[in-house]
């Protein structure tokens, strides 16, 4: 005789040990990715510290502006890969100064992508020696012409959008840290250490 199988009914308390259960492999979760974020920032705290150690063992030697560029370059991880824009910043009162000057609409196009240039170098942008100059090489990089990105540069400068030092060699652009964000903690610590880098060879 073929024997007949009943669906057992899960009451109240079965649910509520499935919730309970839920709760805590979030919890879980979220300790996980917590200790994820710690083990990164612990291991760059790490590699900050051999490096410290190795540079005070080392007798200082004055860098060449070249061997700074290059330091920057492999030392200044790129963090972000986008910008993000305030609701009002094209009618922001620097923005609108920007686009009455003359050929405005342009070097408003090239301050943006002068601003995605120094991603690279999280917020400054380095003078290889290519060009004659600093805003010749922004100029052929960015595909702009060299006299607006001088003008446009100039401008930055004049309304602290950025700043330039060691011997025009060095763009800051003082408004990246308003306009990326990071995602994570460990993100926020890396881009960080990167712009606090940065700007110590900037002005060494």
């Amino acid at each position: 005789m073929e024997e007949k199988y009943t669906i057992p009914v899960l009451g109240e308390s079965h649910y509520k040990e499935l919730e309970e259960q839920r709760k805590k492999l979030n919890q879980q979760a979220k300790m996980l990715e917590q200790q994820a974020e710690n083990e990164v920032s612990l291991q760059d705290d790490q590699e900050e510290t051999v490096q410290a150690v190795e540079e005070m063992a080392t007798p200082k030697k004055k860098k060449t502006k070249q061997e700074r560029i290059k330091e920057a370059i492999e030392r200044g991880k790129q963090v972000y890969r986008w910008v993000r824009l305030h609701e009002n910043h094209f009618t922001s009162l620097k923005m609108r100064k920007l686009r009455k000057q003359e050929h405005g609409e342009t070097m408003l196009v090239i301050y943006l992508k002068i601003v995605l240039h120094s991603l690279k170098w999280n917020g400054f942008i380095y003078y290889e020696e290519v060009g004659d100059s600093i805003a010749e090489e922004i100029a052929d990089s960015i595909g702009e012409d060299k006299e607006l990105v001088e003008k446009t540069i100039l401008f930055m400068i004049n309304t602290n959008l950025a700043t330039i030092g060691d011997n025009k060699e060095v763009l800051n652009i003082e408004e990246f840290k308003d306009i990326t964000g990071p995602e994570t903690n460990a993100e926020r610590q890396q881009a960080f250490r990167a712009r606090e880098y940065n700007k110590k060879l900037a002005t060494q």
